[in-house]
Order: C-alpha cells, then structure tokens, then sequence
C-alpha cells in the first residue's frame, strides 16, 4: 500500500528576528526530519517554511533573502508595514491553509520547535483531534506579570460566550487546514483575537504542556507596555465584553441603590453622615433608574453582538517573496 502524502508547513511572523531567523529554520527542518523518519511507513512528507517579515527594521530581509536562495521551500511572506503579530500570523496562516497539517509557533525561539515533534505524533495518533494546543506550564517575568497573566487569560474567558481559552496557551500548536479556514473566518467577522480564534475553530483538541524558554536574543513586537495594551485590546474586543461589563456594572449599581434605600429609612445614617432623607432618597432612586438603564443597554449590546457581522481590523498589504 502506497503512503498517503502529507505536508507539513511550519508557520511563523517575524518582526525584527535576524539573529533567530536561520537558526528558526534550522531546527524546524530537523525536527521535520525526525517526523519524517517515525512516520516513514504510513506517509510521504513534504516540508513547508512559511515566515511573515512583520515590517521589521533590522536585517531580516537579508537572512529572509539568503534562506530563500539556499532552500526551495523557503517562502516569506513580506507586510508592508508593522501590523501587529496576531495580524501577521492570520496573514501567514492564510497562506498555509492549503497544507494538511499547519504548526504555528514564535519565530523567536521562546517556542521550541523540537515541542513540534510531540505536537505532530499526537496529531496523526488520534484521528478524532483536528488541532494539539502547546500550553505554558509556567511563565518567565517577575511575579507582578506572572500575575496579570493569569488573570489575563481568566478575563479572556469571563468575556467570552465561545470555547475558554486554556491557561498557557498562545497560539502554539498543530492544527488541521480545516481548523485554519476557520480561524480565517472567525478573524474576518469577528473582533476576536487570534488565540480566540484558532480554539473556537477547533471542534476536538488535545494539549500538551511544555516549557517556554526566555527570549536570548531579538526584539519582541511589544514594546515597553505593548503586551499590556494588546491584552486590554483582545479583551475588550471580546464577544460578550460589552454585555459582560454592562450586566457587571448593573448589579453593582442596584445593590448599591438598594443599600441606600434601605439606609434612607434608618434615621441613625442619615445622623451618621449629617445627610437629609430625602437626598439619599432621592440619590438612591438616581442609582436604581441608573442601574435599570444599564440592563438594558446590556440587552441590546447582547443584541448587537450576536448580529455583528464585521470587522475593524486594518487591512493587510503584503508581497510574496519570488
């Protein structure tokens, strides 16, 4: 029996990676090797390098230009300007989504492309999982943004009606071309983030959990707070952020009014705080009406949401390198 052929594209946005670049290369072309070698008796492999140069300022066009003159199947995809990472990926995912198995990962090495290895055979393994999501087990950075972190990722899915998105995950992982077409979808319709995205697209995944190297060399694409404004970014571009919030805000309000209510008929507040009764009446029925209003606003922002069928995300120009 003839093995079916498979090909296998290792994905990745690059914004200022030259001294990562080769040695990027270098190690998901060993590690596909390794793939190959495992899996030799059911499939012929067929390998795929798909980088997207994220307006970078240093010389990554160069490295990019002399990996593409040594290997054929080297392609970079260049954006005319910085549109951020998450942007970048989708782009450069869009253009490997007619490979069978598609593995996004940094290109600063902080996601070891060795971790591919376990990511595919797990894939091929189980042939009910359409995706393998690499999740952190632990975070790099001092305590205060191991912290946000983690509530990061909480509000991720406190604002949220889709899938949650697991702790340690990032994008890191292996997913089918059908998984990437839908994250295209998700992306042109939705204010979602890419991580949002790529696990709602997913209908089974496993996980597998590694540990994510320190940054030796480069420059992140999150400059100073960079990090800080994307994750208040994808937060507040969730689905269910505006609802959430306004339902949140709601019941903080009518509690607050009901306690004045019932602290209007108390004479000893109102000698306490030196307040006339009827100004805490009348402030507390401001804070009731207040807080009635705020319900219905989440109705109908709930309302808009679920009919919301476009997208303010700024408009990709990339060329293919040749």
């Amino acid at each position: 029996m003839t093995p079916s052929t498979l090909e296998i594209a290792f994905v990745s946005s690059a914004y200022n990676e030259a001294e990562n670049l080769e040695e990027l290369y270098n190690r998901c072309y060993q590690t596909f090797r390794s793939i190959s070698f495992d899996h030799s008796q059911d499939y012929n492999f067929s390998f795929r390098f798909i980088v997207a140069n994220n307006g970078s300022t240093d010389n990554s066009m160069e490295i990019m230009h002399s990996l593409k003159q040594k290997y054929e199947h080297v392609e970079f995809i260049i954006n005319r300007s910085n549109y951020g990472a998450e942007a970048s990926f989708l782009n450069a995912l869009k253009y490997a989504a007619n490979s069978d198995v598609i593995i996004l990962l940094c290109s600063d090495l902080q996601d070891p492309p060795e971790i591919c290895r376990d990511l595919v055979d797990t894939f091929l393994s189980k042939n009910y999982c359409d995706a393998v999501l690499a999740c952190k087990n632990s975070s790099y950075g001092g305590p205060f943004l191991r912290v946000f972190r983690r509530l990061y990722y909480k509000a991720l899915v406190a604002t949220s009606r889709l899938d949650s998105i697991p702790t340690g995950f990032h994008g890191f992982g292996c997913y089918s071309n059908r998984v990437v077409e839908a994250v295209t979808r998700y992306w042109n319709t939705t204010d979602l983030s890419l991580r949002q995205c790529l696990v709602n697209s997913c209908n089974t995944v496993s996980i597998i959990k590694y540990n994510r190297s320190e940054r030796t060399s480069g420059i992140s694409s999150y400059k100073r707070y960079g990090y800080f404004v994307e994750a208040i970014r994808s937060i507040m571009s969730s689905d269910a952020t505006a609802s959430r919030v306004s339902i949140l805000f709601a019941f903080i309000t009518l509690s607050f009014s009901i306690m004045l209510i019932i602290g209007s008929l108390v004479p000893i507040v109102s000698s306490l705080f030196m307040l006339n009764q009827n100004f805490i009446l009348i402030n507390s029925l401001i804070f009731l009406f207040f807080g009635l209003q705020m319900i219905l606003i989440s109705l109908l922002s709930r309302q808009v949401e679920s009919g919301r069928s476009g997208t303010l995300r700024p408009f990709v120009e990339y060329t293919l390198m040749i």
